[in-house]
């Protein structure tokens, strides 16, 4: 592929983040998931470190268990909150996100936490 070919075919993809200290996105055959450009991240370091770096992506896919004693996919979704809230950073206008974690009340404070967030920011892919 030549190089134009290149940038129109990197063009036709988007920003995607895959959270999860074990899993790869091929691993996960139960929900589905966008064809996207995913960067995977393993922890809750690499995650803030891409953000800061590059912003918030159009989509994210959240694991919550990322290993003992360490933080977890509902922290890396309390940063994100704090990060625009703080004004650092803000949600694209295409944003949206999946919850692929197999613990289920994690799962489920993970989806509540961000939708209730994006609603009140009237965000137009959380409409009330």
């Amino acid at each position: 592929m030549n190089a134009c070919g290149l940038a129109w075919a990197r063009a036709m993809t988007f920003a995607a983040i895959f959270l999860d200290d074990e899993r790869d996105p091929a691993d996960v055959t139960w929900l589905a998931l966008p064809k996207a450009d995913f960067v995977i991240v393993r922890d809750y370091e690499s995650f803030c470190a891409h953000i800061v770096r590059h912003g918030i992506p159009s989509f994210i896919a959240f694991d919550n268990d990322l290993g003992d004693g360490i933080p977890e996919g509902r922290d890396c979704a309390k940063w994100l909150v704090e990060r625009v809230l703080d004004g650092e950073a803000e949600f694209p206008s295409d944003f949206q996100f999946e919850v692929h974690s197999k613990n289920p009340p994690a799962a489920q404070f993970i989806r509540q936490y961000l939708n209730s967030f994006l609603q009140s920011m009237d965000h137009p892919n959380f409409a009330r």
